[in-house]
């Protein structure tokens, strides 16, 4: 790759044209951080969304409040990690890597995978065990009728 940069002068262009481009030690260790985590089932906004609506949705007859206060619920509730050398932080589940497990539109299908999504040849992900065991018991008899 070849960096010119008029004002940088001669020197700084050959050292640019001859050396290749290398992260920040900061960056190799976030990459580093991002490989090495074995992506999860986010569980906590299924369970956070089912607890909400079955004690509290009922308060809010209009659709998009309820949608609204199910979110605030959650995000109140909601584990939040900053990792290490992150200077965005946050994360869409509890997990460093995680799939979320939207309940509210397509997590009871997602969920039938329960004990198969360990065992997938693309994209396995880790549950926790206490985890699915909250998803067994408090999720999916709701979203069941």
């Amino acid at each position: 790759m070849t960096w010119l940069n008029e004002s940088a002068g001669p020197a700084v262009n050959r050292q640019r044209q001859s050396d290749p481009w290398r992260p920040s030690p900061r960056v190799e260790r976030l990459l580093n951080a991002h490989q090495s985590t074995r992506p999860s089932l986010g569980a906590q906004r299924a369970i956070h969304y089912t607890e909400f609506y079955k004690t509290s949705a009922s308060r809010f007859p209009n659709a998009a409040i309820r949608k609204a206060m199910a979110l605030s619920d959650h995000l109140k509730r909601r584990d939040i990690a900053i990792y290490p050398d992150e200077l965005i932080v946050g994360t869409h589940t509890e997990h460093r890597i995680g799939a979320i497990c939207h309940v509210e539109y397509a997590g009871f299908a997602m969920l039938e995978d329960l004990f198969r999504f360990e065992k997938r040849s693309v994209n396995p992900l880790h549950v926790d065990p206490q985890a699915r065991q909250q998803l067994l018991w408090k999720v999916i008899p709701c979203l069941s009728g």
